[in-house]
């Protein structure tokens, strides 16, 4: 009967481990789970940002061109007045006022020239920031599809080992089950 007893408290015992190595297997499958549902969620946000930068790109190298548009504009004019005679352009106009007004008006021509050309230039400047932008959020997008590959095959081989785990958990129950069974008929014969 004693050596029933001590047979039963031992697969009792282990019994309990089991418990525990199951829960540990699936506290590692939901934490994987976790992992890649917080991968999928970074990836979304990165193709997110992505789009947003792309729609920024495109919307610099629209305002890039409506710039040199308005740049080239001025530059004609510049160049239609260049080529007028200043004696030519006394002439035209009826008063000393007018032709100082004429100057003052070629002066802020070419202001607003250089101040478009400055722009134009800045206008680079942030899209070219833009496109590297979009290249570290590409290349972080990559990296995170990676490693979502990664833990999608780790998830799949922690459920692969908690399957065989419980398999081998029952076969292992049923033979303990039998052992019980017999042990306590087996005390039951001796009460």
């Amino acid at each position: 009967i004693k050596k029933f007893e001590e047979e039963i408290d031992e697969k009792q015992k282990q019994a309990a481990s089991l418990e525990n190595q199951v829960s540990i297997l699936s506290n590692n499958i939901d934490k994987t789970q976790a992992q890649i549902d917080s991968n999928n969620k970074k990836i979304e946000l990165t193709q997110v940002e992505i789009e947003r930068t792309n729609l920024e790109i495109k919307q610099k190298e629209e305002e890039i061109i409506q710039q040199k548009n308005i740049l080239l504009a001025f530059i004609l004019e510049l160049s239609k007045r260049d080529e007028e005679n200043p004696i030519e352009i006394w002439l035209k106009n009826n008063s000393f006022s007018d032709f100082l007004d004429q100057s003052q008006y070629v002066e802020n021509l070419q202001k607003k020239g250089q101040e478009t050309l400055d722009g134009i230039e800045a206008l680079k400047d942030d899209l070219d920031w833009k496109k590297q932008t979009l290249k570290a959020d590409q290349e972080q997008l990559e990296d995170l599809k990676k490693d979502l590959g990664v833990k999608q095959i780790a998830l799949e081989t922690q459920k692969g080992e908690k399957e065989e785990f419980l398999d081998q958990t029952k076969e292992d129950e049923e033979s303990y089950h039998k052992l019980l069974k017999q042990a306590e008929e087996e005390q039951a014969q001796v009460n």
